[in-house]
């Protein structure tokens, strides 16, 4: 089973925690909130997700990786303007 996760959007509310870090990459309980909901896909059954970005998009991808670490296969997609 596939899905995707949208993790676009500025976060301009959430300033300025939001200045150097896009807010699904805040951390809640110790590690980004993508993290949760990644690992609640993989314990649901899902094999791959896309990771749909915008905002500081090149921070997904070097923590998050393949999605190996995670049980999970994981792609991208860069919305290049919004």
């Amino acid at each position: 089973m596939k899905g995707i996760i949208l993790a676009g959007g500025k976060g301009t509310r959430l300033l300025p925690l939001t200045q150097h870090t896009p807010k699904p990459m805040l951390e809640v309980a110790g590690v980004p909130f993508t993290e949760h909901q990644i690992r609640k896909a993989a314990e649901a059954g899902i094999s791959e997700i896309v990771l749909a970005t915008s905002y500081k998009a090149d921070l997904f991808e070097p923590y998050f990786a393949s999605g190996e670490k995670f049980g999970i296969k994981i792609k991208y997609a860069v919305e290049e303007s919004a």
